[in-house]
């Protein structure tokens, strides 16, 4: 009875062990036979980072301005993550990157001075940081890159991602989530870079965003009959971008002080952000096309 008690307590710690990597892929996982790793004067503990009792450094509560990634795909139930944290005491350090044993589960992380971090510790958060993405895809599908905490920044601060393959730039601010096609399995170097940009240093950038209220004053947005129109209420004129769900710009255009413009969507349906750019601020709002 002893000897199976032992073998079966035995083939829960090595089942325990094999689960790293596998579905969310967490950078590092603990569990009762598992100890966390430290890092530098801070200990992982799944996803979140806190303070060692011995440590004079800052707790995760202290520090404000972070961003987590998280990366899925369609053709699968895997996810992985990773997390760019600023305002850290040794910018050098971070947790490095942890492969899945899973060859199809979609790979995040992001690259500094030549090496990969699933949690990258920053330093001050500058007038403008590029931090570059890596991404190992599985197998051929949609892929989508979804960013949370993205308030952390502030208002002052613009968070984008580029894609130099598509030339776009997604305001993750704006639109949280980016979706691109991988037709192979590969890894993806050299195409993502995340923007980290203080608007108040950047001559001609609008930091004034509009309140959801000022926005009902100020312009209409709504659809009909498959069109996205924009009316301009109190002789504000504006520039008009509309993007998708996905980050794609997909037109542009401009209102008039006191008249309206139409933009025909061509019968794609769905959730859009038009988002209007005017001597007021910006004002975004997602309109609904049916």
């Amino acid at each position: 009875m002893k000897a199976r008690i032992f073998i079966l307590l035995l083939t829960l710690f090595f089942a325990s062990k094999q689960f790293i990597g596998q579905e969310v892929n967490k950078s590092v996982l603990v569990n009762n036979s598992t100890l966390a790793p430290s890092i530098g004067n801070l200990v992982v503990y799944g996803s979140e980072i806190v303070n060692d009792e011995n440590a004079g450094v800052k707790s995760i509560t202290d520090i404000n301005e972070e961003l987590r990634l998280q990366l899925t795909c369609d053709v699968n139930s895997y996810s992985d993550e990773a997390l760019v944290i600023f305002n850290n005491s040794d910018p050098a350090e971070g947790a490095a990157k942890f492969y899945s044993m899973y060859a199809t589960a979609p790979q995040l992380w992001s690259v500094k001075n030549g090496e990969e971090y699933s949690i990258n510790f920053m330093g001050d958060l500058d007038s403008a940081i590029l931090v570059p993405i890596n991404i190992r895809a599985g197998a051929p599908g949609n892929y989508t890159i979804t960013a949370s905490q993205v308030e952390s920044f502030g208002s002052n601060f613009e968070v984008s991602l580029e894609d130099r393959d598509s030339e776009t730039y997604v305001n993750l601010g704006l639109v949280p989530a980016y979706t691109f096609h991988v037709n192979q399995s590969e890894t993806i170097t050299d195409r993502f870079f995340l923007h980290f940009v203080d608007l108040t240093t950047v001559p001609g950038k609008e930091i004034t965003t509009v309140s959801e209220k000022e926005t009902s004053q100020l312009f209409r947005m709504h659809s009909a009959d498959g069109a996205i129109l924009i009316t301009s209420l109190q002789q504000q004129s504006g520039k008009i971008v509309v993007f998708d769900i996905g980050g794609r710009k997909i037109a542009s255009g401009n209102v008039d002080s006191g008249s309206s413009t139409q933009i025909n969507m061509r019968g794609n349906k769905g959730v859009y952000i038009v988002s209007v750019h005017s001597g007021r601020g910006i004002s975004n709002t997602k309109v609904l096309v049916r």
